[in-house]
């Protein structure tokens, strides 16, 4: 990381804006599994 965590509140800010891709992701995949599991019934 450019910035690391522990340093202050703008560290907080980096590592908090790195999740949003994860976040993305994550949102993704359920809509997938969601789409999946109503195809199975």
């Amino acid at each position: 990381m450019l910035i690391p965590s522990s340093a202050g509140t703008v560290g907080m800010v980096f590592s908090l804006l790195s999740l949003i891709p994860w976040i993305v992701f994550i949102v993704l995949l359920a809509i997938q599994f969601h789409a999946f599991w109503l195809q199975r019934d």
